[in-house]
């Protein structure tokens, strides 16, 4: 016979033969105690669990007759959105529901968009000027949307390019190198969108290699500001994970790399003096304790803006671009970077976000854009107006779905972690729908997107 009984602070609920609570005699009171009208409840649930809305006469019905599905994604569904202690389902976290759905290795979002294929070099023979023109076409692809379906295609002419290096005409050797430094560029380029930093810095040191072993000099220039991008986007990342001595370390070697690009004067481009210029002033905002010591990263930052779309006299494939639209996004990453509140100035990145969005190219750089909404959710975040946060973070969401981008969902994904922290979570379903869907964006194996 079964018996009823509390748990906790909870229930009464009815003991089932497995020694747990009926789970839908939990999610009813779980559901009643939120104090969300049924209808909304239907809405929110339904659009979550099969992106179509329940009526309130259906959840009323599973009310009635104990009829909420019981498969794990759902049930995970349900205790998120109404924050059931993990413990009366019989688990030490709300994820372990989930362990019983073996998920397959995936990339991060499967449903690629139907992109234009660029330009790939022949599989039987290597001709510069067409592998020039799909390098080119491949870096263009990924700025403007994501080129990750293209991948295999990148690593089968390094394998062209490295044969042609050991086999072929000692006279386009230094054309060789320059073009397998660009491959390597762009999947370093690739795998810290992905956070596999570890990864982009061992192809940028492949890179540096074979570009000291030509004499490229412009090109070790490039590299190095690349490299530092991906020490300070590390840095970052690990920052807002609360490591701040291991990112600060990561500091250091990106301002290391900006520094010795610097120095290399005779062989720098304007886009590159100015990218690492902003790029040193960024990471002094980065380390801001105070006021003055803000107003000094700014100082720097101003100084790249003179540089601001000045062009090589070459078409350099390998040149870094440094346009209007970089120049205010990045200056708008500045003014929330700093660790300390009194630092930050979130008006003051709205403004630079405005700027960047009158300033944006065409076609639009949808990578850029989902960066700019993402930052923007910083800035309401810093102000504490949690609800404009919470509609920004799902618009920067939806951008970043179709990108395959690690790094923007990473960043998504630590707002949600502050939000969660804050006072405004509890008794907000919107903070938890906002988890569902950054899960769901993680994981689309699990919930066949």
């Amino acid at each position: 016979m079964l018996n009823e009984a509390y748990i906790g602070n909870y229930g009464p609920y009815t003991i089932l033969e497995n020694g747990l609570p009926d789970f839908n005699e939990v999610v009813a009171d779980f559901l009643k105690k939120s104090e969300i009208g049924l209808e909304e409840f239907g809405r929110i649930y339904g659009i979550a669990a099969r992106n179509e809305p329940y009526t309130r006469i259906r959840i009323y019905q599973m009310i009635h007759n104990k009829s909420f599905p019981t498969d794990s994604k759902r049930r995970w569904i349900l205790a998120t959105l109404l924050q059931i202690p993990p413990a009366l389902l019989g688990v030490t976290s709300l994820e372990q529901l989930l362990l019983s759905s073996q998920e397959v290795e995936k990339p991060l979002f499967p449903l690629q968009q139907r992109l234009a294929t660029p330009q790939t070099i022949s599989p039987t023979s290597l001709n510069i000027k067409e592998a020039h023109q799909a390098l080119g076409n491949y870096w263009k692809l990924h700025r403007i949307s994501t080129a990750f379906q293209h991948v295999g295609e990148i690593k089968t002419s390094i394998s062209q390019l490295e044969k042609a290096l050991l086999y072929g005409d000692r006279k386009e050797k230094q054309q060789n190198l320059s073009l397998l430094c660009g491959f390597h560029m762009l999947l370093s380029n690739m795998a810290s969108d992905k956070e596999e930093y570890n990864k982009a810095i061992l192809y940028l040191n492949r890179a540096y290699l074979l570009a000291s072993e030509g004499n490229l000099f412009k090109l070790q220039v490039a590299i190095l500001c690349r490299r530092g991008w991906v020490f300070k986007e590390r840095g970052e990342n690990t920052a807002a994970l609360g490591y701040f001595g291991k990112a600060e370390q990561d500091y250091t070697f990106a301002t290391d790399d900006f520094t010795a690009a610097l120095s290399l004067k005779k062989y720098l481009s304007p886009g590159i003096q100015g990218s690492a210029l902003m790029s040193l002033g960024q990471l002094k905002a980065h380390t801001a304790q105070d006021g003055y010591h803000f107003h000094q990263a700014i100082k720097q930052i101003d100084t790249s803006e003179q540089f601001i779309g000045r062009k090589d006299s070459e078409d350099d494939i390998h040149s870094v671009t440094f346009d209007e639209e970089r120049y205010h996004l990045d200056k708008a990453a500045a003014y929330l970077a700093s660790p300390v509140k009194m630092a930050r100035y979130p008006r003051d990145a709205r403004r630079e976000l405005r700027n960047a969005l009158a300033a944006q190219a065409t076609p639009i750089p949808k990578r850029r854009l989902a960066y700019n909404t993402i930052l923007q959710a910083k800035s309401y975040l810093v102000e504490e107006d949690y609800e404009q946060a919470i509609d920004v973070l799902k618009q920067a969401l939806s951008q970043t779905k179709s990108l395959h981008s690690h790094i923007n969902l990473a960043r998504i994904a630590s707002m949600h972690g502050a939000l969660q922290k804050s006072t405004y979570a509890k008794g907000h379903i919107d903070v938890a729908v906002l988890e569902v869907e950054i899960f769901k964006a993680q994981h689309p194996k699990l919930f066949n997107i």
